[in-house]
């Protein structure tokens, strides 16, 4: 009896191996492959270190970077995880996989039980940044919703949503950049048409906050835009809010109902990563963000400077010291947002004055005004400047001419993992459990 089991045992890894032998040539028939393997109650799927893992209630599948035999197939299975947005010891619930899982006949009862197989919720984008809101629906293995969104000439908005929402559990993208009045507007009514339709729960995705920096009443007879923003959100219908990189966090206080506030920290930090630079060191640009620049410091184990700005007008700022040394350091300037560049340009400036020898900005919100397209162009001593998608880049804008480079990277997989994880009821702190 043991001489069979270990006949049956040796001939089923031969034939592993010989199929291993013929690499498939899309990441697709790579999906199919693996799950093929994986048992049919399988409970869990998880990356740990350099291994994709199969957890079955019979078997378990260890298929390690490198030991099919072919390099080329093990950097696949590594592009796929990393495709599917998988994260050390992170449970798989790709809808990439789910899919490619589901087209196989293959069905897993947690994934079953799993909503992007039953297709109880549903997302839905306003006109602001419907690049970003497709990729977003593209992580999440499906299209954007339909809603049909008209502007009449005199300046009205309507929309009428397409298909039933009674009972779902519904999501909305809408940066709040360009044009925040048009754009807010068009999201409170895109919501009430929701809240009309009797959707279960609905939850605004506002990859950009915009009246963020209106957060306190810093002059006499002046507005909290910020905090108003806050309430018609929730009269309009929202349950819930999602926000990447408040300028400020105190505006998380600003709302009665739960709000997840993203960063864009674990996109920015691999993009750094991955550069390698000799002797890097994080900048805060003004002493407001040195907390945020703190985190980053420590995170890369690098050191820590701080430049001493005052602001002298709406787009002018006048930066007059550096607290720590720059000299011959790769700096990283860490900031939320620049609208006109005035910051970055004094901030880099300083950099360059006191021997630093390169700069480079990373910010996570681009609404670039003309001011700050001048500015970029004639003023600002940077070597790079690494923005998101947040918000889409301005209309007529072209990259191509400016004096350095510019890099954008996408938080599309973020926002995805983050609706993923809100509409199962998961942790979504666990993001941001990184080093």
């Amino acid at each position: 009896m043991k001489k069979g089991l270990f006949l049956l045992a040796a001939i089923a890894a031969i034939a592993l191996c010989v199929q291993a032998a013929f690499v498939p040539e899309d990441e697709r028939a790579l999906a199919d492959r693996l799950f093929m393997h994986w048992q049919t109650h399988a409970t869990d799927v998880y990356v740990r270190g350099e291994a994709v893992v199969g957890v079955g209630s019979r078997t378990e599948l260890v298929l390690r970077m490198g030991g099919l035999g072919h390099s080329d197939e093990a950097r696949r299975v590594s592009g796929l995880c990393e495709t599917a947005g998988l994260r050390r010891n992170e449970p798989l619930i790709s809808p990439v996989f789910c899919r490619a899982a589901h087209e196989c006949g293959i069905i897993y009862p947690d994934f079953e039980r799993n909503s992007f197989m039953n297709n109880d919720f549903m997302v839905f984008s306003g006109t602001a940044n419907l690049p970003l809101a497709e990729k977003v629906a593209n992580y999440l293995g499906r299209p954007l919703d339909k809603i049909d969104i008209k502007h009449f000439p005199d300046g009205e908005t309507f929309c009428q949503v397409i298909d039933s929402v009674r009972g779902r559990d519904v999501f909305v993208i809408q940066s709040g950049s360009p044009a925040p009045n048009e754009a807010y507007m068009e999201l409170f009514i895109i919501m009430d048409a929701l809240k009309r339709g009797s959707a279960a729960r609905i939850t605004a995705i506002l990859p950009y906050y915009g009246y963020a920096r209106q957060d306190r009443k810093d002059q006499p007879r002046v507005p909290i835009t910020a905090r108003l923003i806050a309430n018609l959100l929730q009269k309009a219908g929202a349950d819930r809010v999602i926000a990447m990189d408040l300028h400020a966090n105190q505006i998380q206080g600003f709302f009665d109902i739960p709000l997840d506030h993203l960063k864009a920290e674990p996109v920015i930090l691999k993009y750094i990563r991955d550069q390698h630079w000799a002797s890097p060191i994080v900048v805060a640009p003004d002493t407001g963000g040195a907390k945020t620049a703190y985190g980053y410091s420590r995170k890369l184990k690098c050191g820590l400077a701080i430049v001493a700005k005052q602001r002298t007008g709406g787009d002018t700022v006048d930066a007059f010291s550096v607290v720590g040394d720059v000299k011959g350091h790769d700096v990283i300037m860490i900031d939320d947002m620049t609208a006109t560049g005035g910051t970055l340009s004094a901030a880099a400036k300083m950099c360059r004055d006191n021997g630093a020898k390169s700069v480079h900005a990373f910010v996570s919100h681009f609404p670039l005004t003309e001011k700050g397209v001048e500015r970029l162009m004639k003023e600002v001593q940077l070597d790079e400047l690494v923005v998101t998608d947040s918000i889409p880049l301005r209309a007529g804008f072209d990259p191509a001419k400016l004096p350095f480079k510019l890099t954008q990277l996408s938080v599309a997989p973020l926002i995805g993992e983050a609706i993923r994880r809100t509409h199962l009821n998961e942790s979504i702190n666990d993001l941001f459990n990184h080093e």
